[in-house]
């Protein structure tokens, strides 16, 4: 018994099959104490050859069967192990593009966020703009004097009633339809634009430049003008 436990207490030698085989006095409590011990099988005295046969070949379809259900038990570890190890990495991915969908949410709504404050402030800008028009309007509408712009090629572009009504038309409308050539229809002394040219060419701004001018009527009267160029991004007078 001894011999059997230190067999099979040893874990290189542990899958070695012992046959205990006992002696002609045996009892029960020995066959016991035998397989506690940890044999595989336990026989007494006599003992033909047929029957110890039969006793190896009954522990080895034992060892057999342990050995195949052993494998089974190993592969079914292998497939546990291996699909814990896919559900791990599926949670993982999973919890990523959890983390993913929430971090693109949360840009959404900071764009959207954004986008409403960049809308609320085109409304109050474009509020500003249509009051500063409005302002700009009345102003250039009621002035009591003239105001106007022109282009370098000799038109007027626009006038308010005051400019009109000095040079003795009834709208401004009727104004810049009519003088379509500053330089001759406007000016007295058609040298007198020129010189005007010149000198806004030159400094973009021109104050209390006199100049006589042609009423509707033919009349002439004399007028002094504050005049300021305006250009496009490239520098050219408009």
């Amino acid at each position: 018994i001894d011999v059997c436990k230190h067999i099979k207490s040893n874990e290189e030698s542990s899958g070695v099959f012992v046959l205990n085989i006992s002696g002609m006095r045996t009892s029960s409590i020995n066959a016991a104490e035998g397989l506690d011990g940890g044999a595989d099988g336990f026989i007494t005295k006599p003992i033909d050859g047929r029957t110890l046969l039969a006793h190896v070949r009954a522990l080895l379809r034992i060892k057999e069967s342990e050995a195949a259900i052993q494998e089974i038990n190993d592969q079914l570890e292998n497939r546990v192990q291996q699909r814990t190890a896919e559900l791990t990495a599926t949670n993982a991915f999973l919890q990523q593009e959890i983390a993913d969908r929430k971090r693109v949410e949360e840009a959404r709504k900071q764009a959207r966020q954004a986008l409403l404050e960049i809308d609320t402030e085109q409304k109050r800008t474009q509020a500003a703009l249509r009051q500063a028009e409005e302002k700009y309007r009345a102003i250039f509408e009621n002035a009591i004097d003239g105001i106007f712009q022109s282009s370098p090629d000799g038109g007027f572009i626009s006038a308010n009633p005051a400019m009109a009504r000095m040079y003795g038309y009834d709208s401004a409308e009727e104004l810049i339809e009519a003088r379509t050539d500053i330089e001759r229809q406007h000016y007295v002394d058609p040298g007198r634009r020129r010189y005007f040219h010149k000198l806004i060419a030159e400094k973009d701004e021109v104050r209390g430049f006199e100049l006589q001018a042609y009423r509707k009527d033919g009349s002439k009267i004399w007028t002094s003008e504050n005049v300021r160029a305006v250009r496009d991004q490239n520098g050219t007078l408009l």
